[in-house]
């Protein structure tokens, strides 16, 4: 049995915010360890031979911020999810994927499954693996009474 420790995931989730800023995928919001790190748009630089990189893409760090809150599908023993826009967006829904994003994650033993076309989660590649990330309980639906036959006040 294998472990990926809370460092382990902060490893990986800046790793994986720096291949966003690095490969221009902007507007993408990266959540781990209980927080969001969101990289906006940069500003594209071209070398000599009309290669382009990204730079300058603005960073914001939000702590106490959990993807469970917007988006659906978590895994609930959380590693590490993404929103995206954009390039990445359009790589993961239409073109072959990222194949950086993918070598990392390989790397950590991790595979990712879209929740939406417009988010991901990861989930360890062996069931076995112990991960020590944050817990996210999923809030109870609300009791609805009547379609339970139930009335307010009523107690049976």
């Amino acid at each position: 049995m294998s472990k990926l420790t809370k460092q382990m995931i902060e490893d990986l989730g800046n790793k994986v915010v720096k291949i966003c800023v690095n490969k221009g995928y902007d507007d993408t919001s990266v959540y781990f360890n209980g927080k969001r790190v969101h990289v906006g748009s940069g500003d594209i630089v071209f070398d000599d031979d009309y290669n382009y990189h990204f730079k300058d893409a603005p960073v914001e760090v939000t702590e106490n911020c959990h993807p469970i809150d917007y988006f659906e599908y978590v895994n609930e023993n959380h590693i590490l999810s993404m929103a995206f826009e954009g390039r990445l967006y359009d790589l993961l829904n239409y073109g072959s994927g990222s194949k950086s994003l993918e070598k990392l994650f390989e790397d950590y033993g991790v595979y990712y499954e879209l929740g939406n076309s417009w988010n991901l989660t990861l989930y360890p590649n062996d069931d076995s693996t112990e991960v020590e990330g944050v817990q996210y309980k999923r809030k109870p639906d609300p009791i609805r009474l009547r379609e339970n036959g139930l009335r307010k006040g009523v107690v049976k």
